[in-house]
């Protein structure tokens, strides 16, 4: 017979509680983990998953229970070891271990500079391995798979509770008023009177800029007309809260303050408060009485940076409420592939990195989202071109014959998948550099696009960013570059003046003919050789930076320089 010495009863059971605590740990427990740590920034809800993963987690027990169960003993003993010892440490190396996962800034782990914690990591995994044989060949010998069973039915009891707590404390389906879109209509379009374009490259710094024109200066020549900003402060360092900032204005700091609200508060607490000052209500107030209509193009993921669509409604214009649609299986695949990511060891997790980005397909509407990503952009916006409008439709159904189109483009965040020539390309055959020569193209190609439909010389051009590189990199600011309607030089203008994002409303009332001194300074304010008190907050760090001068100052500052 194929059982020598065990029971077929008493293998299946043991075999049972083994692949009990491998399928709660991965199929179940991280990827429920992984969600409820993330839900403000993500679209789908629980219900849209967890049924999944349930079933995957059923079919693993029952067929890896089967499996096990007939194998022959000489095979079935030391691979129960092995199997035990691996499902220990994925649970040790979820619960203890992963003290390095991500970056804030979304971008790849620098696994170069994690070589040390690798190499610790490893020799964890191949201790515990080594104790859980030698234990099993001694001191256990006789009752090895009973106690291995008992431990891993006793730390699948502890995630199972930890999973029935989570399930009870968050909720199965997220509300209605949490669909939320920025419809696609109009990123192409020009309006029939004045226009202000403002294109947004994620995390595109001055630093990123000087560089890229001091190799290629032959790029150069489509900012002839442009007036370069060298010393812009972005006031917030990753996406979250900048962008929030740039179009509400409003500082975190004094919503601290305004709102008696403790440190702690929400993302939709903020973004709720936020959207709704006076100060914001009026700024959005004055460009629709003055016949403008002011669209912003971004991802899905806006959600989480601007909050509940209620928040929008009758500012933002390209703005609604759709029915929301979860690509379910895309959900589970990532959510399974950053359980792997948890669990097993540094020295594998690179093979398994999910990015931040990747979510962005997992939510889909009716009506077609904005081109985010790079290469999508740039080929539709070379497949298209740009149209003129005669008339904009708001989102209250005022027809405007003037435009605000505040497009934001990934820009040099990770993963790169951009050519040098705008394409999508994979990504080793990208990196930093080629992707800020393939964003030149997508910028020319726009200016050229402006040219040919002539409208160029009577449209405002901004080329900016949210934020600048990351804080290791040292190099802060965004890059700056605006062209006024009717503006035109023999050469690119570049000035010091100290402005910031603080400055991104105001002058955009500047730039229509408001006045706009209750919204603070336009950048016009401004002008080389001035000083400025500015500060650079690095939200998630809880660290802000104070200076008055260039970004020098700022870099010394940060370096804990006086």
């Amino acid at each position: 017979m194929v059982f020598e010495s065990m029971k077929y009863r008493k293998k299946l059971v043991h075999s049972l509680y083994l692949l009990l605590i491998l399928s709660v740990t991965y199929a179940l427990l991280c990827p429920l983990e992984i969600y409820v740590g993330n839900k403000d920034e993500l679209l789908f809800s629980i219900s849209d998953f967890f049924p999944i993963l349930l079933g995957i987690a059923a079919v693993g027990i029952i067929v890896g229970t089967l499996i096990f169960s007939i194998l022959p003993e000489k095979i079935y003993k030391p691979l129960y070891v092995l199997t035990f010892a691996f499902a220990l440490m994925s649970y040790i190396q979820n619960m203890f271990l992963n003290s390095t996962l991500m970056r804030d800034d979304g971008g790849k782990m620098e696994w170069d500079k994690l070589q040390g914690k690798m190499v610790a990591n490893t020799i964890i995994w191949v201790a515990v391995f080594a104790i859980v044989i030698v234990l099993s060949l001694t001191l256990l010998k006789k009752n090895y798979i009973k106690v291995y069973s008992y431990i891993a039915l006793a730390i699948t009891f502890l995630e199972l509770t930890a999973i029935a707590s989570m399930l009870l404390s968050n909720p199965w389906k997220k509300p209605e008023d949490a669909h939320f879109s920025l419809s696609g209509e109009y990123q192409y379009s020009l309006a029939s009177g004045d226009n202000i374009v403002i294109l947004i490259l994620d995390r595109y710094s001055n630093g990123h800029f000087e560089s890229l024109m001091e190799d290629h200066p032959e790029y150069l020549d489509k900012f002839k007309d442009f007036t370069y900003y060298n010393n812009m402060d972005s006031h917030y360092a990753y996406t979250f809260p900048a962008v929030r900032h740039l179009l509400t204005g409003i500082d975190e700091d004094l919503d601290v303050s305004d709102m008696k609200k403790a440190d702690g508060a929400s993302y939709k607490d903020w973004n709720e408060y936020a959207w709704h000052t006076d100060s914001c209500n009026s700024f959005y107030q004055t460009l629709h009485d003055r016949g403008y209509a002011l669209n912003f193009y971004y991802s899905v993921e806006a959600y989480a940076m601007l909050g509940d669509m209620d928040n929008l409604i009758g500012k933002v214009d390209n703005a609604s409420c759709v029915p929301l649609h979860i690509d379910k299986g895309l959900t589970v695949r990532l959510l399974e592939k950053m359980s792997l990511y948890k669990c097993l060891p540094y020295a594998v997790k690179p093979k398994f990195e999910v990015m931040s980005t990747s979510f962005s397909g997992t939510a889909g509407y009716e009506i077609g989202v904005s081109d985010y990503q790079n290469a999508a952009f740039y080929r539709n916006l070379c497949d298209r071109g740009l149209t003129i409008e005669d008339k904009i439709t708001t989102g209250t159904g005022q027809e405007c014959n003037n435009l605000v189109n505040i497009i934001f483009i990934e820009g040099i965040h990770e993963p790169y998948t951009l050519g040098v020539d705008g394409s999508e390309v994979p990504e080793s055959e990208s990196d930093l550099e080629i992707t800020k020569q393939g964003l030149d193209v997508i910028v020319d190609k726009y200016i050229q696009e402006l040219k040919d439909q002539g409208r160029y010389d009577n449209t405002t051009i901004i080329v900016t960013s949210d934020h600048g590189w990351a804080p290791e990199y040292l190099d802060p600011q965004p890059v700056f570059l605006i062209k006024r309607a009717g503006e035109t030089h023999d050469s690119m203008v570049t000035t010091d003046a100290p402005v910031s994002s603080d400055d991104f409303m105001p002058t955009i009332l500047d730039l229509i003919g408001e006045n706009y001194t209750d919204y603070g300074t336009s950048i016009f304010d401004w002008h080389d050789g001035d000083k400025r008190v500015r500060t650079l907050t690095y939200r998630a760090e809880k660290v802000s930076y104070t200076y008055e001068g260039d970004r020098e100052d700022l870099i010394k500052v940060m370096q804990g320089e006086k």
